[in-house]
């Protein structure tokens, strides 16, 4: 628990059913994420094989998270928790190796996961937000996307005006949540709604900064494709804004910019930008 991969500690034992290790944070602490690190290299086999890992307020009535069959595991609650003991239970005996934990981790953390979506084989978590949008998370729906989510959780409550939701890939275009909402909240708790999507790409900027710890997507479409996110994340961008002249069409009844430039005076070259609106009559 010195916050290093590098490090170790190796345990011997008669037999797995008996060894827990509990790992005590002194007090309640708030936290949103529990990660444990077993093995290392020319030592692979030395690692609870069939292992739970459970939370607890009091070191006596204790909440399994999960049951676990690799030697890393992590996890993310989607909410703030106040939690003091953190302990891995083996669940199978097995005479034949020790245990080795390089660290056991329980704090605020950044980072994307589902609550009800499986990982495709071969794809990790940690691609979704890892600033590369030529990496990529890969989510079995199970059934159909509706009610499926996926969460990024912060490390604490943020500033931001601008979310990016980058979902499908080249060769499986349709595989992306078709219809969802997004929605944020501070606690993980309590959730806001912003707004109904189906862009496969969504770089949202919004007009006035938020402040959130969780943002959600939750499918809305019934149909059946996986989902790949490639990019989830939040950032602050500076706003620019304009004075802008239209145009309308008479005969397709598109809008254009006659002329358009900054409240500093800065003139901006009219074609290179489209205008939006909601609507055509007026």
């Amino acid at each position: 628990i010195d916050g290093s991969l590098d490090t170790f500690a190796w345990f011997s034992y008669n037999n797995q059913d008996d060894c827990e290790i509990v790992y005590d944070l002194a007090k309640l602490t708030t936290i949103n994420h529990i990660a444990v690190y077993m093995t290392k290299e020319g030592s692979e086999s030395d690692y609870f094989h069939d292992y739970d890992v459970l939370y607890s307020t009091d070191g006596v009535e204790y909440t399994s998270v999960g049951s676990y069959t690799t030697a890393e595991m992590e996890y993310f609650f989607g909410k703030d928790m106040a939690v003091r003991y953190i302990k891995v239970k083996p669940n199978a005996k097995d005479e034949a190796n020790g245990i080795i934990i390089r660290e056991i981790v329980a704090n605020n953390a950044s980072g994307g996961y589902s609550e009800n979506m499986a990982l495709a084989e071969g794809t990790v978590l940690s691609s979704m937000t890892d600033g590369k949008n030529d990496t990529y998370t890969w989510f079995n729906v199970d059934g159909n996307q509706k009610d499926k989510s996926v969460v990024l959780s912060l490390e604490e409550v943020t500033s931001f005006n601008k979310i990016n939701l980058l979902m499908t890939k080249e060769d499986s275009v349709a595989d992306y949540f078709q219809g969802y909402n997004l929605y944020y909240s501070v606690d993980g708790a309590e959730y806001t709604l912003m707004g109904s999507y189906t862009d496969a790409e969504l770089e949202l900027v919004l007009d006035d900064a938020i402040e959130a710890k969780y943002l959600k997507v939750v499918g809305t479409a019934e149909v059946t494709n996986w989902v790949i996110i490639r990019e989830f994340s939040v950032e602050t961008v500076e706003m620019t804004y304009v004075v802008a002249e239209v145009s309308q069409d008479a005969t397709t009844k598109k809008y254009t910019f006659v002329s358009l430039e900054t409240v500093e005076g800065e003139t901006l070259d009219s074609s290179l930008y489209t205008v939006y609106y909601e609507d055509t009559t007026t």
